[in-house]
């Protein structure tokens, strides 16, 4: 973050612009937290991105979590179909 933010300072004026457009009704402060934030998760995609490249199966696993599954177990004891939807913020790799 502090590299792509402040060193290199990667489309700043243009991602301030286009927030500026969009939120007309935010203050200086909010547009500046606001942009920060864009920052912060912009560079953690680009990580999750690369760490994507070198990621065991097993340590994939550790980072989903699947809650309810003997619901999804009773359906298909009954020989019903099951469609599961799953959305993502992040990684959509993983």
């Amino acid at each position: 973050f502090f590299i792509v933010f402040y060193l290199v300072g990667y489309r700043r004026k243009t991602v301030k612009e286009n927030l500026i457009l969009v939120f007309p009704e935010k203050s200086d402060a909010e547009i500046k937290r606001i942009t920060k934030n864009f920052y912060h998760h912009m560079v953690d995609m680009f990580l999750e991105m690369v760490k994507s490249i070198s990621i065991s199966n097993e340590e994939l696993k550790k980072r989903f979590v699947f809650k309810n599954i003997e619901e999804i177990q009773k359906i298909r004891d009954m020989d019903k179909s099951i469609l599961l939807a799953c959305g993502h913020y992040a990684s959509y790799e993983w």
